[in-house]
C-alpha cells in the first residue's frame, strides 16, 4: 500500500477437515509517527472490521445470506 499508513496483508487458508477451513489473517502495519500515536485505536478498529468480514464471508461460503 501507499501513503502514510503502509501495510501488508497475508491470508492463509488451512484445511482442517473436508468441511472446515481455518483462516489466518496477518496484517503488518508500518505507520508514520502520527499514526503510531493512534495505533491502539486503529488496531481495535481493524480487528473489528476483519471479524465482521469473516462472518460475512463464512455466511456466503456456506450459502446462508
Amino acid at each position: 500500500s501507499h501513503g502514510p499508513l503502509r501495510y501488508d496483508t497475508t491470508q492463509i487458508f488451512e484445511t482442517i477437515t473436508p468441511h472446515s477451513t481455518r483462516l489466518i489473517i496477518q496484517v503488518k502495519i508500518d505507520a508514520s509517527i502520527v499514526f503510531r500515536l493512534a495505533e491502539p485505536v486503529l488496531e481495535t478498529m481493524a480487528k473489528s472490521q476483519i471479524e465482521y468480514d469473516v462472518v460475512i464471508l463464512k455466511s456466503i461460503l456456506e450459502g446462508r445470506d
